[in-house]
């Protein structure tokens, strides 16, 4: 009697699993009609089982963590020194390589130079062994009020409206031509040009591959690579790049747009960070989003965000195993409310959370310091932020000691003070295997590989610099 009534148990609990299978089924099935999907949003059975955003944030801080500093996401401006020295006002960065805007609104740009990527058009004479090393500006720009770098390419935009980018073209980065096709190619641009059929620009973002400018009229101008839709447009059949024009957003008003390999992502000026591009799949990672179409030119809302004050996006890499080959790895983080989200996939713990799994949509990455989280920077297996206090804190890889920690130290799964650097950062940069911070000042240390010449000297090394350099403009 004992063993037919185990039995019927058992029998019962695989009805209920086969029902309940059965049922799943029958949502997803339903789930799939996209006859309805709004025109700027994913639909909502792509986001049933997930928790809804936060609530719009006020300016104060949560309600367990008043103990903290308080808080502004307003970035620090930097105060030159008074010995009338140079003074760097904003720093970004490339894939191997960094640029500095001075305060006289120059551009100076160091490390690898294999497509152009300093700008310093006709090559010079080599350097005087007898002469102290000083980072040339970029050859014939002059009045920049902001700059962009992005995988071998840079640009700056001028006082005047007008933009200046250098560098590499492989995606039809520096919009050689405003005609279609565009015009790409493997050669090294090192004169800066002005992208062919771009008007007047408030700002200028360089992506892996892509590039966008918000005009004067508060539309958005995109071109470079176009693949999976980054450019956000129609494009014709089989189109793996785009000449300059228009994105079409609806009515979103994007501030400024930021490309990974494969997706583009959008900061509003309100706040909200929107995707399009690959939006699932190994070449989505870093969406956001959870999405039954992809790729698509169609933006979509990362609901889990709100009040977004600085974001990032990495390129896609391929990590090198054998004999099984790894997916492609990249990610994104944005500071959102005071707080910073990473999403993506990474096998050096990158994402900051504290655990090694992918991250769909954006997880919080948790922060032990009383400051706040106020700009974010991100590369291949390592994210950084500037904290209120001035301190920097990146979680990932210490490879080449480019999280300014002891050697020794091979990763961090959570943010960890840059131990080293013991300036006042107002902005940080991350490239493939180097950080640099922009001090209060006005100066650059960097820290990490020195491979190509990344950390501002005449003589590349492959030696591990875990202490920050200073940069000589």
């Amino acid at each position: 009697m004992r063993s037919n009534r185990a039995l019927f148990r058992s029998r019962a609990l695989q009805g209920l699993v086969l029902c309940g299978t059965a049922l799943s089924l029958l949502i997803v099935a339903c789930s799939d009609d996209t006859s309805s999907r709004p025109a700027l949003d994913e639909d909502a059975s792509d986001r049933a089982n997930l928790p809804e955003a936060g609530a719009p944030f006020d300016g104060a801080p949560p309600a367990d963590a008043r103990e903290k500093d308080p808080y502004s996401s307003e970035d620090e401006e930097v105060v030159c020194a008074t010995d009338g020295g140079p003074c760097v006002k904003e720093i970004v960065a490339g894939r191997n390589h960094f640029c500095a805007r001075m305060a006289e609104g120059t551009v100076h740009c160091w490390g690898t130079d294999e497509l152009g990527n300093l700008g310093r058009g006709t090559p010079t004479e080599s350097v005087d062994a007898g002469v102290a090393w000083k980072i040339p500006p970029v050859a014939d720009v002059t009045g920049a009020t902001q700059i962009s770098a992005g995988a071998d390419t840079s640009c700056a935009r001028l006082d005047d409206g007008g933009i200046r980018c250098w560098g590499g073209n492989k995606s039809s980065e520096l919009a050689l031509t405003a005609e279609s096709p565009p015009i790409q190619d493997w050669e090294p641009h090192p004169d800066p040009v002005q992208p062919a059929g771009v008007g007047s620009a408030t700002r200028v973002d360089v992506g892996h591959g892509s590039v966008c400018a918000r005009l004067t009229d508060g539309t958005l101008s995109c071109w470079g690579k176009a693949d999976r839709g980054q450019l956000a447009r129609p494009l014709p059949m089989y189109s793996l790049s785009g000449s300059p024009g228009l994105a079409e957003v609806g009515s979103l008003v994007i501030a400024s747009a930021r490309a990974g390999s494969s997706t583009m992502l959008g900061l509003t000026t309100t706040g909200e960070l929107w995707a399009w591009g690959a939006l699932s799949g190994s070449e989505g990672y870093c969406s956001g989003v959870i999405a039954s179409i992809s790729p698509t030119i169609t933006p979509r809302k990362i609901r889990e965000l709100s009040n977004v004050t600085s974001f990032a996006i990495s390129e896609h890499f391929q990590p090198e195993a054998f004999p099984l080959e790894p997916p492609p790895q990249a990610h994104a983080c944005a500071i959102a409310n005071g707080e910073l989200h990473c999403w993506g996939r990474s096998d050096k713990t990158a994402l900051c959370t504290g655990k090694p799994d992918r991250e769909i949509v954006p997880a919080l990455a948790p922060v032990d310091s009383k400051a706040w989280p106020q700009r974010v920077a991100v590369a291949r297996e390592i994210t950084c932020i500037r904290m209120t206090d001035g301190t920097v804190q990146c979680c990932g890889s210490n490879e080449q000691g480019r999280m300014a920690l002891p050697i020794q130290t091979t990763h961090s799964a959570l943010l960890t003070p840059a131990a080293n650097f013991k300036g006042r950062a107002v902005q940080v940069a991350t490239s493939d295997a180097s950080v640099c911070a922009l001090v209060q000042g006005g100066t650059v240390h960097c820290w990490g590989s020195n491979l190509n010449g990344e950390l501002g000297t005449t003589d590349p090394d492959e030696s591990d610099h875990p202490e920050p350099m200073l940069v000589s403009f």
